[in-house]
């Protein structure tokens, strides 16, 4: 799950929606697309001691699920390159990594389709186990890949083949992605490698499949891709500027050591927060990343380029803001930037409804969660200013 702000993800309008969507769906095993860490509490027996001796060496891995996903392993590799031929390389599209994420993000957005696309739409509970299996190993890759547009927007255009495939894997085990708190992802490193192959090398041949029956109309998804793309991208830009904006609130003690407060790994979407806190400190670094991502999120969605290119301006404008802020200050201005990014999903969410007939998506009204009677940027700095240094509303403590 792509966290990056000191936020949870129900403090950003896309992640939020996202997550409690799929955190109902059901495949036809009877278990759920998004299988998360409190599993362990309900079957113990699942987890065992990760035996990869890498970054995930030592922590627990869901065996369980692995299990289930190795038994339909052909038919998930199948779906991974019907997906990636919906791009094809020698049609204009670099197999380089910025192509791999915008594939890793179809994968992550197919089950959602299936389920409310107008037409011969999926049942919940009916999502086959293929389409649930690759949307679980897949769903850390898009960060994977998030984190690398921060790092270097450079490479993630140039790179490709085989180099690109390493490169995945290598950033992934050295940026600790595999890992969220005790638990990790419970591929082998052949299967990790087999995975960024397809993605980024050689898809398997295509064949008149059970992929193609599901998707008989794979522009139709492309451009619902590419609308969710977008979103996804608006909600980067707004959890990453945000999680700079509360490190200056708090005068830069939000990054601490490896574990949390109670001894325990840090989990993923603190991790990553501080990641992105670590590449974001130089003001350099901003724009090249904001409009790379900006250009690439766009290509599947035509007309998006002027509502994302707004959202990075948002975006600059938010961060380049007084850089020693109060509460005040910061509230002030993540109002600004508030309503302009719920402004850019609104419009490519109602495209998705009204453009492309896929209904009872995201039906919520898009808002950020706040507190009641609070400020949501209060609240953080309350939930998150380390002990002894809270933040007040006059001024930073």
């Amino acid at each position: 799950m792509t966290v990056f702000a000191p936020a949870l993800p129900n403090d950003d309008a896309f992640f939020n929606r996202f997550f409690i969507q799929v955190s109902g769906y059901r495949d036809t095993a009877g278990r759920p697309l998004h299988e998360v860490d409190f599993r362990a509490e309900e079957n113990a027996a699942a987890f065992k001691k990760c035996p990869f001796h890498d970054s995930r060496e030592g922590t627990l891995i869901n065996h369980s699920a692995l299990r289930q996903i190795m038994q339909d392993w052909g038919d998930i590799e199948h779906g991974l390159s019907f997906f990636a031929a919906l791009l094809p390389s020698d049609a204009g599209h670099p197999a380089n990594l910025a192509r791999g994420w915008r594939i890793s993000l179809m994968t992550m957005f197919a089950p959602v389709y299936l389920l409310h696309r107008k037409e011969n739409r999926f049942p919940n509970g009916q999502i086959p186990t293929s389409v649930s299996g690759l949307f679980k190993i897949m769903l850390d890759v898009p960060t994977t890949f998030d984190l690398m547009f921060l790092s270097d927007p450079v490479t993630m255009k140039t790179l490709t083949g085989d180099q690109a495939a390493r490169y995945l894997y290598n950033f992934a085990n050295e940026t600790t992605v595999l890992v969220n708190g005790k638990y990790a992802c419970a591929g082998s490193p052949k299967l990790i490698g087999d995975i960024a192959k397809l993605l980024l090398v050689s898809p398997l041949p295509q064949n008149d499949g059970a992929w193609h029956e599901m998707f008989p109309d794979p522009g139709h998804f492309l451009r619902f891709s590419g609308l969710m793309t977008a979103q996804y991208a608006v909600s980067f830009f707004y959890q990453s500027a945000l999680a700079v904006a509360m490190e200056r609130l708090c005068q830069g003690e939000m990054m601490g050591g490896a574990q949390d407060d109670k001894g325990m790994p840090l989990a993923a979407y603190e991790r990553r927060r501080r990641f992105v806190l670590s590449r974001w400190k130089d003001e350099e670094n901003w724009e090249p990343a904001l409009r790379c991502l900006q250009h690439i999120a766009s290509q599947d969605a035509p007309g998006t380029e002027k509502l994302l290119a707004g959202a990075a301006d948002l975006t600059l404008d938010f961060l380049r803001g007084d850089k020693t802020p109060s509460v005040a200050d910061i509230v002030g201005a993540h109002d600004i930037f508030n309503k302009g990014i719920t402004n850019v999903i609104a419009a490519l969410q109602k495209s998705i409804h009204e453009h492309l007939g896929v209904n009872d998506l995201f039906m919520r009204e898009v808002k950020f969660t706040r507190e009641e009677g609070d400020h949501p940027v209060e609240a953080l700095c309350r939930r998150h200013a380390p002990k002894g240094k809270e933040c007040s509303k006059e001024g930073r403590a």
